[in-house]
């Protein structure tokens, strides 16, 4: 009787639990092949308890792994938005600005102009 595990990746470390490779196979992950071991282990092992308690805490130190996950196109087209929106109001204001400040100052040479015209009067 045995205990049977398939790793895909390397087996190196479930090796170290006892696990003999019994068979090699490949198969089709999406658009590509992948190795896939299959392990086997003796139930009559006389060190099968501690193999099973080790190989218990090995499981669950793996599952704290973490894994890094990328931005989604979503969020990141979100948050384009929410820094170009501000940046595009920005200079709106700031043409409208421009604009303001060039009428005033049209005013204010003309009244300039006339100013000078009167005091030329004199």
């Amino acid at each position: 009787m045995y205990d049977t595990l398939n790793i895909y990746g390397n087996p190196k470390d479930y090796l170290a639990f006892g696990y003999d490779i019994a068979e090699i196979k490949k198969e089709k992950d999406r658009h590509r092949y992948v190795e896939v071991y299959v392990l086997k282990r003796n139930v009559a092992s006389k060190n099968r308890d501690a193999y099973l308690a080790l190989e218990k805490q090995y499981e669950e130190e793996r599952a704290k792994l973490l894994t890094y996950k990328p931005m989604s196109i979503l969020l990141s087209i979100i948050l384009f938005i929410l820094g170009i929106f501000p940046w595009i109001i920005y200079l709106f204001l700031k043409q409208h600005e421009k604009v303001e400040i060039a009428t005033e100052n049209e005013r204010a040479y003309a009244k300039m102009a006339a100013i000078v015209a009167e005091a030329q009067k004199l």
